[in-house]
C-alpha cells in the first residue's frame, strides 16, 4: 500500500544524505547540500508517520463500523505504529485475524 512509498521515500532519503556527506568529505559538496539533504530525510520521516497514522485511523474506523474492533486488532496497529512487526495488512484484517 502507499505506506510502503513513504518507507521508500525515507530510505532514499537516507541514501541522499548519505551521499551528500561523502560528497562533502571529498570536497565536492557544502554545507548547505547537507542542511538540505537532512531537510529532506525529516521531511520524508514525517510523511512518513503521517501517512502511518492516517492508514492506522482509516483501518480502525472501518474495523470499528464493520463491529469488528477488538484488543487484539489495537494491539497489532499499536505495534506497527512504534515499529514493531505486528504488522496487520489490510488482507489480515480483511480475512478476519
Amino acid at each position: 500500500h502507499w505506506v510502503k512509498a513513504y518507507e521508500q521515500a525515507v530510505r532514499s532519503a537516507e541514501q541522499t544524505l548519505y551521499s551528500t556527506r561523502k560528497g562533502f568529505q571529498a570536497g565536492t559538496r557544502g554545507n548547505l547540500d547537507i542542511l538540505n539533504a537532512e531537510q529532506n530525510l525529516a521531511t520524508a520521516k514525517r510523511d512518513l508517520n503521517r501517512g502511518r497514522y492516517q492508514y492506522v485511523l482509516a483501518r480502525l474506523k472501518w474495523l470499528a463500523l464493520v463491529g469488528r474492533l477488538d484488543d487484539e486488532n489495537m494491539a497489532h496497529f499499536n505495534a506497527w505504529l512504534q515499529g514493531g512487526k505486528a504488522v496487520m495488512s489490510a488482507e489480515t484484517v480483511a480475512d478476519g485475524a
